[in-house]
């Protein structure tokens, strides 16, 4: 596969993360299902969408060590999906951040054999 078609893919993996965690934070902050969540576990949902928006434009920018950090954060979302309880959010954040972080090593070769990234 080419580069361009496996940056453009993890990119809109990155887009699709933001979307669905923006999604769950604020359905989750003003359903009846979220009304007895403590205030920190409705702040860590938006904190999700956030912490993937700025893996999205240390992409776009090659920024290594956001990047790093993108691999780790889909990892760690990828495991911490397989530990929770199971519902059809868990498993759409699963598949998500699954396919994100294979996604993100998938061109791990590209980015550190650029001399300017």
């Amino acid at each position: 596969m080419n580069e361009s078609f496996l940056l453009k893919t993890c990119k809109l993996l990155l887009i699709a993360n933001i979307t669905f965690w923006v999604f769950i934070a604020f359905y989750f902050s003003f359903s009846k299902f979220g009304e007895n969540a403590h205030w920190i576990i409705k702040a860590l949902l938006f904190m999700e969408s956030i912490l993937y928006f700025i893996s999205y434009i240390g992409l776009v920018k090659n920024v290594k060590i956001i990047y790093l950090f993108a691999v780790i954060l889909a990892f760690g979302n990828t495991i911490l999906s397989i530990t929770d309880q199971i519902d059809l959010s868990d498993i759409v954040s699963l598949i998500l951040s699954g396919l994100t972080f294979i996604s993100l090593l998938s061109i791990w070769k590209y980015t550190f054999n650029k001399k300017e990234f």
